[in-house]
């Protein structure tokens, strides 16, 4: 591969890349989807030129994402368990606990959904892909839909079955964001934070919990995210009178009664007691 590329090489190298890249995820779920260990499943240099030659002497952004995006990181790690020795876990017994991989977002979890047994109730054309999902801006020139990439931490549920902090339903946003600061202090040991989630990393830990159980959390239910959505609104994720995973927008003051504040744990993989 000598030589700049045209755009009819990139096009081309970066369907060879996608279709490997699915090919291998439906071989090897869950598996970390590395350039090294797509050459060596399938004996191809071509992943390991493509990336060091980054799509040609000057890619573009665009290329790069749409790259990133054909080979996912490792989503699932099911042989990571939190101690038994953890203060958390010693508290919550039941709770539900995950890691949340770095670099995320929704157009990856569109792609490789059933590696979860999962999907979002809209299969085919995400709204959020159709209204613009990318880099947000307040005054209004950026996409209408924010997307924030997921960073790497360990996320814990204390009670798998209801993922909202009680009487959080139905309150304003300052409201649940106080009572999610309430309950960190009262309830979480020291290094875990309870805070609104980003949508992808709500989603990622839904479709995790459905890869595990065969159902997905927030039944009926709505759960609070931190994504703006145009001028005066933000997502919201849970799923009510859907067979998948919804994402939606609310406003500030609406009156949605099935809206809440998650009860969660969040700490950074940094943080991590030794």
């Amino acid at each position: 591969m000598e030589g700049p590329m045209t755009q009819g090489d990139k096009e081309s190298t970066l369907e060879q890349v996608m279709g490997l890249a699915t090919k291998l995820a439906m071989a090897i779920p869950k598996a970390r989807l590395t350039v090294p260990e797509l050459q060596e499943h399938f004996g191809s240099p071509v992943l390991g030129r493509l990336v060091e030659q980054g799509l040609g002497a000057r890619p573009n952004a665009i290329d790069i994402d749409l790259v990133r995006r054909a080979i996912p990181p490792r989503i699932v790690q099911p042989d990571i368990k939190l101690s038994g020795d953890e203060e958390i876990r010693r508290r919550y017994p039941a709770g539900f606990f995950m890691i949340v991989q770095a670099g995320i977002d929704l157009f990856l979890l569109h792609r490789i959904a059933h590696l979860f047994g999962a999907g979002f109730n809209y299969h085919k054309d995400p709204w959020v892909f159709e209204e613009g999902y990318g880099v947000w801006a307040a005054d209004g020139s950026g996409c209408r839909v924010q997307r924030i990439l997921t960073t790497e931490c360990e996320i814990f549920f204390p009670d798998p079955r209801e993922w909202l902090i009680p009487g959080s339903k139905g309150g304003n946003r300052d409201d649940c964001l106080e009572m999610q600061l309430q309950f960190g202090r009262k309830n979480l040991p020291p290094g875990w934070k309870c805070r609104e989630l980003s949508v992808e990393t709500l989603v990622l830990a839904a479709f995790e919990r459905h890869r595990q159980t065969g159902e997905y959390p927030l039944r009926l239910d709505n759960a609070r995210c931190t994504n703006r959505y145009g001028s005066a609104f933000w997502l919201k994720g849970g799923v009510f009178a859907s067979t998948g995973f919804n994402v939606r927008d609310w406003s500030k003051d609406g009156g949605n009664t099935h809206l809440g504040a998650l009860r969660c744990a969040v700490r950074s993989r940094r943080n991590r007691s030794a």
